[in-house]
């Protein structure tokens, strides 16, 4: 579902990264983790809502620091982070299997994957599904652990060990002579691009998302069938938006997450931008968001519960920019949650909106809703520099954000080679998340044949 990578990392989030334009070297960052904790996803030793002013991580279950973190994934109510060194650090839901630690019990705060790659490699990123997670290592390899009803982790669970719920990474055989660039997860679906930039999808297709034109489950990932190269691909719970090499964004999956009213998307199609250069998407369960390379956002979907972030709007059937006057400085990226969103300013301010069930306003209900978009870090002194959500939890790391828009989009729009460009620089910030934590850690989404 949502991750802190980027362009660069395919090259993000699945769902980590470096700079898109420009990047903001030198300062260590804090990890924040706040929103619902029923399973100990927030991390912070206890299952009760926490807001956003009691967030900062403190301590690490096995009492070492965490060190230098470079990726962080989201699933509905479990969190990974990877760092620099490759080692993997879960919390929260394992119920199906999907922390990776052999067994199904929830983690309250950060521990160790027990995971058995090759010696000389390490896993790079990660992307969270529902009750699953997918890892990606450095020479492309990919592993999968958690829930694999739907055959979401790459393979037929029935054809394998009969284990539904898978408690240690498995090793996809079939993927080992294809070059894996990304991963990303829906709900129940996992997406692969490769290095050439072509698409496969696995998993659940009740809405379409395998994107071969028709609703009929696949064991095995399936190509997609793309008009353009791809270089970035996420997902929402129930679909899927990919970002090509030309900056435009293809959507496919349920109807209403894509801007449709009453069908669903069963192959890609293309968004409309008007010219505009995209460089980020994001996806919740009804809505999507996009970030242009003028720091513009744009929102379309469903949006009863706010999450579109366009006053009364609750259906855009294309992607209205939202006017706010936060974002007149320009946004420097964009996320959903299930039923929220959240948009980070150049200077760092974090604002979110939509259902307030990860207290985005301390003392409203969890069903309040936030329509106008509220700032989590009025004060200077705490900018963030990058936000994951989950269902309804959501991670941050601190420090002033890596990419600054350029590009004047009121006045000239960019050629082809310019938008690759921008592409590939704001992936290569995100996919380089680099946090120092210091001191102990506790609190804390066709037809091609393999």
């Amino acid at each position: 579902m949502d991750s802190i990578t980027t362009l660069s990392d395919n090259n993000n989030n699945t769902t980590g990264t470096t700079s898109i334009m420009a990047t903001r070297e030198g300062k260590h960052s804090a990890l924040l983790s706040w929103g619902c904790g029923e399973f100990g996803q927030h991390c912070q030793g206890h299952s009760n809502d926490a807001s956003f002013r009691e967030s900062k991580v403190q301590q690490f279950s096995s009492g070492a620091s965490l060190g230098v973190i470079s990726h962080i994934s989201c699933g509905a109510s479990h969190t990974v982070a990877i760092t620099e060194s490759g080692e993997v650090y879960v919390w929260g839901n394992g119920n199906s299997g999907q922390l990776g630690c052999g067994d199904q019990q929830p983690r309250w705060q950060p521990t160790a994957m027990t995971l058995s790659i090759p010696k000389g490699s390490r896993v790079r990123t990660c992307a969270c599904g529902s009750r699953h997670t997918m890892l990606l290592l450095d020479n492309g390899h990919v592993y999968s652990v958690g829930n694999n009803f739907y055959a979401q982790l790459g393979y037929n669970f029935r054809e394998k060990n009969y284990k539904e719920n898978q408690i240690r990474p498995q090793f996809l055989e079939f993927l080992r002579h294809r070059q894996v660039r990304q991963v990303a997860c829906g709900d129940k679906h996992s997406v692969f691009l490769f290095d050439q930039g072509a698409v496969a999808v696995v998993g659940n297709n009740a809405h379409g998302q395998i994107g071969d034109g028709s609703r009929g489950e696949s064991a095995v990932p399936k190509a997609v069938d793309m008009e353009q190269t791809v270089i970035y691909i996420t997902c929402g719970p129930n679909h899927n938006l990919a970002i090509t090499d030309e900056g435009d964004v293809y959507a496919w999956g349920y109807g209403k997450a894509c801007g449709k009213r009453r069908h669903d998307v069963l192959s890609p199609e293309l968004i409309s931008f008007k010219g505009k250069q995209i460089v980020q998407v994001a996806g919740g369960s009804t809505h999507s968001l996009a970030l242009t390379a003028g720091g513009k956002v744009y929102a379309w979907g469903f949006g009863i519960d706010g999450q579109l972030g366009l006053g009364s709007i609750v259906m855009a059937t294309k992607p209205r920019q939202l006017r706010h006057s936060f974002l007149e400085e320009g946004a420097s990226s964009v996320a959903c949650g299930d039923a929220f969103s959240a948009v980070i300013t150049v200077s760092g301010r974090l604002y979110m909106w939509g259902k307030n069930s990860h207290t985005i306003q301390e003392g409203m209900g969890s069903l309040h809703k936030v329509v106008e978009p509220h700032c989590m870090n009025p004060e200077p002194s705490c900018a963030v520099r990058h936000v994951v959500c989950g269902a309804w939890h959501a991670v941050a790391l601190t420090g002033l954000p890596d990419f600054v828009p350029s590009v004047d989009e009121s006045d000239s729009e960019s050629s082809d080679e310019e938008t690759v460009s921008n592409i590939s620089r704001l992936s290569s910030a995100q996919s380089r998340e680099q946090v120092s934590v210091w001191g102990f850690l506790s609190h804390f989404m066709h037809g091609l044949s393999f």
